[in-house]
């Protein structure tokens, strides 16, 4: 090969670089755009996600601020009535000693009552025995004496 065939061949070979490098640059910018598109796509997307987050999270705050509200509330009702049952209970339970302690008096009156009835039985029966050993007594030495 002589030094113009080479040299042609160099320029040949030089436009063929030359069009690869162009159509290179060309496909890449093409890309670049396109990449560059898709970033912005996605990049909305996001900001899009972020603001329904955004309301979910607001949303969800005024929920569990109401779920709050109502379970306090449920629970001062809760706490009321228990307060209210408590108080019941412990009248209950001062009715319930009063109507013991009545009972317990009148339980010791009736016995006082019983004994001292008890008591008079017994005097009086140790009075009448009393007097028949007596009278038995007084038989028994008359009729020693005799």
């Amino acid at each position: 090969m002589t030094d113009e065939e080479l040299i042609g061949h160099f320029e040949s070979l030089q436009r063929e670089i030359g069009a690869v490098r162009d159509e290179l640059h060309r496909e890449i910018g093409s890309a670049r755009t396109e990449i560059g598109s898709e970033i912005t796509s996605v990049r909305t997307e996001i900001a899009s996600v972020r603001t329904e987050i955004g309301s979910v999270r607001i949303e969800l705050k005024g929920e569990i601020a109401a779920a709050r509200q109502e379970l306090k509330h449920e629970f001062e009702v809760t706490a009321e009535d228990f307060r209210s049952q408590n108080q019941q209970l412990a009248e209950g339970i001062q009715n319930v000693e009063q109507s013991l302690r009545r009972e317990i008096v009148r339980l010791e009156e009736k016995m006082d009552g019983g004994f001292a009835e008890t008591k008079a039985l017994i005097k009086f029966s140790h009075e009448s025995l009393d007097r028949r050993v007596t009278a038995l007594e007084e038989e028994g030495a008359r009729g020693r004496r005799k």
